[in-house]
């Protein structure tokens, strides 16, 4: 659980969500992504809280992107809980796995600098549908759960809450990468799992 924000969501004051990230975040192709479907969830579970919510996902992004758009993230008030979720685009673009993890340790130091009061969140890569890709994306969730534990920022457990779910529909868009609504279904699930449980 994610002490401090979940605590925040319960007393019925301003509370301020946001995801850094790329077409994931930014809900690629559906009318629903997982920052959507989270957010969703959390109001109906919270009523009494006033969820304040920004979505910087921007597609095609990598983890040094995002690191050089945290200023319009952080204001005019830093969010309570960032989620950050980057990997595929960094994956495909060719950045090695280790140079991943450098750049994704930089970005949570630097909210960690710039932000420290910010409950940060770490959304790895899905499962995708095709093994050749699960092989190439490995290392870049091995490179999460090495910032994680580097770091002390929290993470999902994206893969985990992958695996176990019966899906009632397909869970990736015809590309194979990019999940459906019911797969992001699953995200915003291992999300709440990871801030609630």
């Amino acid at each position: 659980m994610i002490t401090r924000f979940a605590g925040l969501l319960d007393t019925g004051g301003t509370v301020r969500l946001a995801g850094l990230g790329d077409s994931l975040t930014y809900g690629y192709m559906v009318g629903r992504g997982y920052f959507d479907m989270t957010v969703d969830d959390l109001r109906d579970r919270f009523p009494q809280a006033q969820l304040t919510v920004a979505n910087h996902g921007v597609c095609g992004d990598t983890a040094t992107g995002g690191l050089s758009r945290t200023g319009p993230l952080l204001r005019p008030e830093p969010p309570h809980l960032i989620l950050v979720q980057f990997g595929l685009n960094d994956c495909y673009m060719g950045i090695p796995a280790d140079e991943f993890g450098e750049d994704l340790t930089q970005l949570v130091d630097s909210l960690g600098r710039d932000a420290p009061e910010s409950d940060l969140l770490l959304v790895p890569p899905p499962l995708l549908r095709f093994d050749e890709d699960n092989r190439m994306v490995k290392p870049f969730r091995r490179a999460f759960a090495r910032v994680a534990e580097e770091t002390g920022a929290s993470i999902a457990p994206i893969e985990e809450t992958w695996r176990i779910h019966e899906a009632a529909g397909p869970l990736w868009l015809s590309d194979g990468v990019h999940p459906s609504e019911e797969g992001y279904s699953i995200m915003a699930r291992a999300v709440l799992t990871a801030i609630l449980d």
